[in-house]
């Protein structure tokens, strides 16, 4: 398991609820920026969070604990060295013989790229549609607008996509 992990580029994590420990492979603490001597507990863990997906990260958690046991958010780290990281984190919650929360294992993995790769997209999308705009083709007689299939497209978009594009002013 440890070399799957690896090669996918997951870092594993246990979150001991009652200590209020982590636990944390190397490549996890890498992609935190922790050392791999450095003590982990989830409060300074929650602080390397982006403070605009902070309380995410932390509601997440707290839904997990208090429902169906899944956790599953994107989020924003911060590097020691300044360094800003998006992660992908997911896990479960096991519980006691009296169903309380006991751990949440989980793994992580650097979805930088990705979220590069969708601000692109968007920005060449908003481009095109200010373009379009400026010219007037937005409306062509009768038939679906350019604006109608740009709404389509950006309906399709995950959340913080469509935030952005809203911050845009198109």
């Amino acid at each position: 398991m440890a070399l799957a992990a690896e090669t996918a580029h997951l870092g594993i994590w246990t979150r001991d609820i009652t200590r209020n420990e982590v636990w944390a492979t190397d490549a996890w603490r890498e992609l935190f920026g922790y050392g791999k001597s450095e003590e982990l507990e989830f409060d300074a863990i929650l602080q390397r969070v982006h403070p605009d997906d902070r309380e995410n990260v932390r509601l997440a958690q707290e839904k997990a604990l208090a429902s169906d046991g899944r956790y599953d958010v994107e989020f924003r780290v911060l590097h020691p060295d300044g360094q800003v990281r998006w992660i992908a984190s997911r896990g479960a919650v096991t519980r006691t013989g009296g169903g309380k929360p006991a751990r949440v294992h989980g793994v992580s993995m650097d979805i930088t790229r990705r979220k590069q790769a969708e601000a692109e997209i968007l920005a060449s999308v908003i481009a095109v549609q200010k373009e379009a705009e400026s010219h007037g083709t937005l409306h062509a007689g009768g038939k679906p607008s350019v604006r109608d299939m740009f709404e389509d497209v950006y309906a399709e978009m995950p959340p913080h996509l469509r935030r952005q594009r809203q911050q845009a002013g198109v």
